[in-house]
């Protein structure tokens, strides 16, 4: 695989991972308002490859071709604030870093709970 073909593989598997469904679900509406949440996303990507020749060595007498490559990325998601539209009009809530945490406290706390729920069913 050259690099970029590495690079679009991780691009593709980024967009399928990291979206406002897979962080937060569907904007629900309660109550006569409609939350529509918002995520921060980032991507970072890079690969890169190169050839050259490799002279003799205990492998065998000669020169010969050699190349290589390689490719990574990361992906960084998270909870920005919600979007509220109600008969009054639309605006948007911002998650403070107190709330972040809270939240972030929150999911750690469910998906600790899911794992406890799951050894406790074996």
């Amino acid at each position: 695989m050259n690099p970029e073909e590495a690079l679009n593989t991780l691009s593709d598997r980024f967009k399928t991972t990291a979206h406002v469904n897979t962080v937060f679900g569907e904007p629900r509406t309660i109550e006569g308002k409609t939350i529509i949440p918002v995520a921060k996303v980032a991507y970072a990507l890079g690969a890169g490859g190169g050839e050259g020749r490799q002279g003799p060595s205990d492998a065998g007498p000669s020169e010969r071709s050699v190349s290589g490559g390689g490719g990574g990325g990361a992906v960084s998601a998270g909870p920005a604030g919600f979007i509220v539209v109600d008969s009054e009009g639309e605006r948007f809530v911002p998650i403070s870093p107190s709330r972040r945490q809270l939240a972030g406290a929150c999911l750690a706390g469910f998906m600790f709970g899911l794992m406890i729920g799951r050894r406790g069913r074996r």
